[in-house]
């Protein structure tokens, strides 16, 4: 970070040139993995026993195809997110294009 700046100014002043339908999952995913027999996951169940998944394992189960950067998200009244307003307006939105 430059000198003259504070973080909040940095903080404005960013901005990434990244295409429109970027993968950050796969591309973070993808430079991490190596080899793809890289341990990416270890689940620990309540009896002791544990379960591990590697890259390769994942790759086999559907991954992010797009990232979208929205202001606010709509909630149900325990916090969860509202997945079916968000699939309509992708609808509604498919439908535009």
């Amino acid at each position: 970070m430059p000198r003259s700046l504070d973080y909040t100014s940095l903080y404005e002043r960013f901005s990434r040139d990244l295409p429109r339908n970027y993968n950050v999952g796969v591309d973070l995913c993808e430079s991490h993995a190596g080899g793809k027999g890289r341990l990416a996951i270890i689940h620990d169940h309540e009896g002791g026993t544990a379960e591990e998944w590697t890259f390769r394992e994942l790759e086999k189960h559907e991954y992010l195809r797009e990232v979208e950067f929205v202001d606010e998200l709509l909630t149900t009244a325990t916090s969860k997110i509202r997945r079916n307003v968000l699939r309509e307006r992708e609808a509604r939105e498919g439908a535009k294009r």
